[in-house]
């Protein structure tokens, strides 16, 4: 698998979050929690050790080991998943489902009102 399609589950918008942020994803319509709202997609490909280059794009692919060595770079072909920003008090998360390959859904987890951001956290190790 290199590259996976997405097409959104409900209506969303991409626009300008903030100055700050650049592009976020933001729901047209009242979401309930655990609604998928996409999946996110982009080019699987291995990090190089010596030279990461890793963009605000990628996401951590778990392995059969749990070692993440590869990461699904949505930069060029992602989905309009990769537009979700960082907040530390998300209303969405990742769901892995393992059917052949991992595959990583987006789903909200808690209601998300209409014109509301979808944000994602980025992890413990995150800086703004």
């Amino acid at each position: 698998m290199d590259y996976v399609g997405d097409v959104p589950t409900v209506p969303l918008l991409v626009k300008i979050a903030s100055e700050e942020k650049g592009y976020g994803l933001f729901a047209l319509n009242a979401i309930t929690s655990g609604t998928e709202i996409g999946i996110y997609t982009g080019k699987l490909r291995k990090i190089d050790l010596l030279i990461p280059q890793i963009n605000p794009y990628c996401l951590l692919y778990p392995t059969r080991s749990g070692i993440r060595r590869q990461i699904i770079d949505g930069f060029r072909y992602g989905s309009l998943m990769r537009f979700l920003n960082h907040s530390d008090e998300p209303n969405v998360g990742v769901s892995w489902v393992k059917n052949g390959p991992y595959i990583p859904h987006i789903i909200t987890i808690r209601d998300v009102s209409p014109g509301e951001e979808l944000t994602i956290s980025y992890g413990n190790n995150f800086k703004f």
